[in-house]
């Protein structure tokens, strides 16, 4: 990821942060003013794909909702409308994820 410095709103600076800096990053000597005037420094992010940042100070948090999916079906029946009445009441069906199960309806 990189992170932007701003100095009162224009970019001055970016970092790029990875695990290698344990996701930490600073930005050192900076002036505290510009024409006598104190600089408000923040920061952006330009987010990795398939994540959202939010900022809270300096501190950025990168979100991430991973895929999901939806799945449903209809059980029919082919017994002639049960005409020897052995169709149960209710079934159980079992959903499996890569040949293990995960859940029962």
């Amino acid at each position: 990821m990189t992170v932007n410095l701003l100095s009162n709103g224009k970019q001055v600076q970016s970092k790029k942060v990875s695990a290698s800096d344990n996701w930490q990053y600073s930005f050192d000597n900076l002036p505290a003013y510009a024409n006598g005037k104190k600089i408000t420094y923040t920061v952006t992010e330009n987010a990795d794909a398939g994540y959202t940042s939010t900022v809270d100070g300096y501190n950025v948090t990168n979100n991430h909702t991973p895929a999901t999916v939806k799945v449903s079906g209809t059980k029919t029946w082919k017994d002639n409308n049960n005409q020897d009445g052995i169709r149960p009441s209710s079934i159980t069906v079992n959903l499996l994820s890569n040949g293990k199960q995960v859940q029962s309806k």
